[in-house]
């Protein structure tokens, strides 16, 4: 964590434009500390937390460039690194209860093949298509609609809201989990 803290500050010393490079340095947190094997896989999202603290954030990195005091910086960076652990993790346990949920609901229904793979690839993309899904898993047309029609009897997909074109849908359990930051 020390040295994660170390290497976001020198970078954001030594790189200081206003496009893109918060961003950036929040992007190398995350690889920095996958390098180092403190986290397996890229889900851990720094962003929100150090945004909402943007202010404090920025004084934290100029006080430590005018003082060289580092354990303010680190202790601020370490408490901002748990708080979005603590964060990604409950958002990961409850996008698992959803694909529980859904998958319980499928089992009960009796659901196979095309409506399995469906619902079980929400996770990573809930807003779909009929056309995107049969390419996707090389069904006809038809199949993917019949599938797409059973989702959402089930109420794991609904219409889409704000899309124009017919033939859009959204598992809005999975997307309210994604987007409710």
């Amino acid at each position: 964590m020390i040295a994660a803290a170390l290497a976001h500050y020198q970078f954001e010393t030594i790189h200081p434009f206003n496009d893109g490079n918060g961003r950036l340095g929040r992007l190398l947190i995350v690889l920095g500390l996958m390098r180092d094997s403190v986290i397996s896989e890229p889900l851990l999202s720094v962003s929100p937390w150090f945004e909402a603290r943007r202010d404090v954030y920025q004084d934290q990195l100029a006080r430590l460039s005018e003082t060289g005091d580092w354990s303010s910086w680190v202790e601020f960076f370490a408490e901002g690194i748990a708080a979005s652990a603590h964060e990604t993790a409950a958002l990961v346990d409850d996008l698992l209860d959803v694909s529980q949920k859904h998958m319980d609901t499928l089992r009960k229904a009796s659901a196979t093949g095309v409506i399995l793979d469906i619902a079980g690839s929400l996770l990573a993309n809930p807003i779909i298509t009929r056309p995107r899904l049969a390419k996707k898993f090389n069904k006809s047309y038809q199949t993917v609609s019949n599938a797409v029609a059973k989702l959402q009897q089930l109420g794991i997909l609904e219409d889409y809201p704000f899309e124009a074109a017919q033939q859009t849908y959204i598992a809005a359990d999975i997307f309210g989990i994604l987007t409710r930051r």
